[in-house]
């Protein structure tokens, strides 16, 4: 979490604002939003560096004969055009060899590489000045954009509206208005069309050129305030220079409004425009400023713009950041400040329309012949009793009878679910059945919605495509309650009822390549994607997320060419998000990494870690990845940097914190650096989720006690290690080590009964293979040499050389250490024996080789004894090691073992110390 500015969670914000509608006169917040506001509906500047050239393109074929495959209307970017592709290529080519700023990046494979730091900016600024020339193409292409949206709003816009809607009703008497100006540097008319949904006046402010301050806190009627223009008019601001041109003068206007209110900001990454100039420059707020993104903060600090950041900083303690995206900002707030998930016209949608009716004021005449009852059929009057009677009716069916005519809302969350009114008429219609089964679903009622969803199906009155419906419907919940082969069944018949082409049998279809795999019918899941792919009614978006999810399918099939290729083309899909578009390069990443093509995994990494907004689990992946492709290309600091942010991550998966933490740990172990290796095991095991598991837990208990073995730190190793030995879940290998250490420790305290106690657990837990109860045997063997216990030393490195599974190592230790036993005991052909078996299985031990040179001295005469020092000298590559079999020799000579002559062995030994002490003269030892 970033140290530069004040960070809040979406609750703090929501309380803040439930806290401030306290009965004042004049509305305390103002709005700002920007671009995150409208997407995905209106492309985001990186969208444009593909969504221009495919605009430009379909201009110059509009005149194409039908069947050129191009709609006269301006529509979604083509899947696959090899002709579109090739124009863009060379658009771009045009636009890189022109004078440009140093800013815009680089060409990769002929397009933008967006994955460099500021490429995207660049590039769109280049399209602005350079390929769309002039005001009235930017004017165009944007207006030509917005209306390939038709009708279609966004959650965020729906719910602003609910808010805005709901402030001048009676339930919001008693509360002062939450907003009544709302900012925005977007083109597009779908605030206004949000609000019109909730019969909400506004008026609008969309002239750049001469912005006033707002002076509109008195009326009921809400103000938009287009910053750079709205596609309504002549003039919007779309360059630098458009932008820069309007600032000054619009930012002292602007400024004198956001001083008067608390600012919630949207959406909006901080131009260097004048909306970002007034905030800069504003003396202070009436309450607090909330920036919201959907960027992690830790990515907020460098994802947002400098001025952003810098605004953010010097504000501590008045401005706070939100991570939160539009949609789920403005339903939290939505629930808040109106007490509902959804506006009402969406929980209720025929009360807002008896509502207008019945404030339509009838003539004295019109009125005076409805209570006569003399009206004509076709009278004024007439139409609107009967509108309202019917509409009436309609409502009443909605609402389910028990509700008293009030709709039934979502719970909120955390709270339980209201119990479905399962009073339905015996009568009741297949639509109101419909009706009935969606709000039981939307209540959490997923028996009742079921028995509701079956009613239809089993209704001789119901249509074809009604059937259809409630068999998708139904499929789609059987799936999610993992009811698989019963969601094939349904779905499948479903597909049988309705026109292939149509929407219903692409939502079957798109819901069967769920189900069949996990049925096991692998063929007909292919076979559904084929169909789903090629289906008329698919769009963009979901077209890309079938090729996503076909890859994995191929994945699991090993078919890995089709898999990779599925990946690239939804990658490479116009109707792609960026969130799957990211999740798709993971996947290709690793593919990448398993066939040895890591320089191109790590370019899906970097692409992904360049996409803004990323959910932090996602970023933990693609982190933890590229950290594992940078390790197999050598460049282990790289990695290391990768690793370490992973273990902050709150939501990243337990297992993506706790291997990525142990990786990073392993470098540091390599490298010796414990007290590092120290607070990674620490912080992991700060981690809510991995102290919650057992199993994570075990390995951080195990490397804090490794840690603090290495540091020599016994309290904490001894804390450490009863801690491991509490916890079930560990590994018998990690409790024989807990033992061991802690059994070492005791010893070095004096407590020689308890560390021999710890010592014999460690050689008894159960589950240890040959390998590891050798290592238990050693630590043990130790132990009883240091207490002068030589029967029990040797019985020990007797039974570690009859562990067939003792490793070499342990093997060539233990025929070395009890030669050495031997010899104390006066068995000068034991300490030959072993010695010569010890280098047999390790040649280069210069201990066993001196060990064996003392042997042949007391045995075999000097000769044998020099020719065996001399090559024991060899291996000994420290004065310290020398220096140790100098005093074995010295030793020797004074027990009186034997009436032997040790100088010439010495006289080898010397010479060595002195080599070695002369190539380094500073170490050695």
């Amino acid at each position: 979490m970033p140290e530069t500015f004040d960070v809040a969670a979406v609750s703090d914000l929501t309380e803040y604002v439930t806290s401030r509608l306290d009965g004042a006169e004049r509305p305390f917040f103002t709005l700002i939003l920007g671009a995150g506001f409208t997407y995905p509906l209106v492309p985001t500047a990186r969208r444009m560096l593909t969504d221009i050239p495919w605009w430009l393109h379909w201009r110059q074929s509009v005149e194409k004969p039908a069947g050129s495959g191009y709609a006269r209307q301006f529509r979604d970017r083509p899947f696959q055009d090899e002709q579109l592709e090739n124009y863009e290529r060379d658009l771009w080519k045009r636009l890189f060899e022109g004078p440009s700023e140093k800013t815009i990046g680089e060409l990769k494979a002929g397009l933008p590489d967006v994955s460099l730091p500021g490429a995207v900016t660049g590039a769109y600024k280049l399209l602005m000045t350079r390929a769309l020339k002039d005001l009235k193409t930017r004017r165009q292409y944007l207006r030509d954009a917005i209306g390939r949206i038709g009708r279609r709003i966004n959650p965020p816009h729906l719910h602003l509206a609910g808010i805005l809607g709901s402030q001048d009703s009676e339930a919001w008497q008693w509360k002062s208005p939450f907003c009544r100006t709302v900012l925005t540097t977007n083109f597009d008319p779908l605030l206004q069309r949000s609000l019109q949904l909730v019969h909400k006046l506004y008026f609008m402010s969309d002239r750049p050129e001469m912005i006033d301050a707002p002076e509109d806190d008195d009326t009921e009627a809400i103000h938009l305030m287009y910053t750079h223009g709205s596609v309504h008019r002549y003039r919007l601001l779309n360059t630098e220079k458009e932008i820069a041109d309007a600032r000054e003068r619009n930012a002292r206007e602007l400024k004198r409004y956001l001083e008067r209110h608390s600012v919630i900001i949207i959406g909006y990454n901080g131009w260097d425009d004048a909306t970002m100039d007034a905030l800069a420059t504003a003396a202070d707020f009436d309450g607090q400023v909330f920036w919201c993104d959907i960027l992690d903060p830790a990515s907020a600090a460098t994802g947002l713009s400098p001025q952003a950041v810098e605004f953010l900083t010097a504000r501590r303690g008045t401005a706070s950041y939100v991570k939160a995206s539009a949609a789920e900002l403005l339903e939290e707030l939505h629930r808040a400040v109106v007490g509902s998930p959804a506006p009402e016209f969406v929980i209720r949608p025929l009360s807002p329309l008896l509502r207008q009716l019945r404030s339509v004021e009838l003539t004295e005449r019109e009125a005076a012949a409805s209570v006569s009852g003399r009206q004509e059929i076709n009278s004024f009057a007439e139409l609107v009793r009967l509108a309202i009677k019917r509409l009436e009716e309609a409502d009443r069916l909605f609402t389910a009878p028990s509700d008293g005519g009030q709709a039934r809302v979502p719970p909120a969350a955390g709270e339980a679910p209201p119990a479905a009114d399962v009073a339905v008429p015996a009568d009741a219609s297949p639509g109101e059945l419909a009706s009935r089964a969606v709000l039981a679903a939307w209540s959490g009622d997923s028996k009742t919605a079921m028995a509701l969803l079956s009613r239809i199906i089993d209704d001789p009155r119901a249509t074809a495509e009604e059937r259809a419906d409630a068999l998708v419907k139904r499929g789609k919940a059987l799936e999610d309650a993992g009811s698989h082969a019963e969601a094939v069944a349904d779905l499948e018949v479903a597909l049988t009822l309705v026109p292939a082409d149509s929407a219903l049998a692409a939502k079957a279809l798109d819901a069967l390549t769920s189900s069949l795999p996990e049925t096991g019918r692998h063929d007909d899941a292919l076979a559904a994607y084929e169909k789903l792919l090629a289906h008329p009614a698919i769009e963009p978006a979901e077209r890309a997320s079938a090729l996503f999810r076909r890859g994995i399918l191929f994945g699991e099939l090993q078919r890995k060419e089709e898999e990779l290729a599925d990946y690239n083309a939804a990658a490479e899909s116009p109707g792609i998000s960026d969130l799957m578009r990211a999740g798709v390069l993971i996947n290709r990443g690793s593919m990448f990494r398993e066939r040895g093509e890591i320089e191109k995994s790590v370019a899906d990494y970097n692409q992904v870690l360049a996409t803004p907004g990323l959910p932090g689990w996602m970023r933990a992946r693609a982190l933890r990845n590229r950290g594992n492709a940078l390790m197999d290309l050598g460049r282990e600091d790289e990695a290391l940097d990768d690793y370490l942010p992973v273990i902050e991550i709150e939501d990243a998966t337990v297992d993506d914190r706790s291997s990525t933490g142990l990786r990073a740990a392993g470098i540091l172990m390599s490298r010796g650096n414990w007290r590092g290796t120290d607070a990674i095991f620490r912080k992991l095991g700060r981690v809510p989720a991995i102290a919650q598991s057992p199993e994570a837990m075990a390995n951080v208990q195990l490397g804090v006690l490794t840690a603090a073995a290495q540091l020599g730190d016994q309290a904490e190793l001894r804390k450490a290690a009863a801690e491991l030995l509490a916890n079930p879940s560990s590994s018998a290998v990690a409790r024989s080590l807990a033992l061991r250490l802690r059994g070492q420790s005791l010893a070095a305290s004096g407590e020689h009964a308890a560390a021999l106690e710890s010592l014999n657990e460690s050689v008894e837990i159960p589950g240890l293979d040959e390998s590891e109860i050798a290592d238990a045997l050693m630590v043990r063997a130790t132990f009883f040499h240091e207490q002068g216990r030589a029967k029990q030393e040797e019985a020990d490195y007797t039974r570690v050389i009859g562990l067939a599974g003792a490793s070499d190592s342990n093997k060539a230790d233990a025929y070395m250490n009890r030669a050495w036993a031997r010899y104390r005991a006066g068995d000068y052909e034991g300490l030959i024996a072993d010695s010569r078996s010890a280098l047999a299985i390790d040649p280069e031990r210069g201990f066993a080789r001196a060990n064996l040179s003392i042997g042949l001295l007391l045995t075999s005469g000097e000769a044998a004894a020099v020719v065996e020092m001399k090559s024991a000298a060899t291996k000994l590559s420290a004065v310290s090691e020398v220096e140790a079999v100098i005093k074995d020799l010295d030793d020797l000579e004074k027990s009186g073992k034997a009436d032997v002559s040790s100088k010439s062995l010495r006289a080898i030994l010397e010479a060595r110390r002195t080599e070695i002490a002369t190539a380094d003269p500073g170490g050695g030892g």
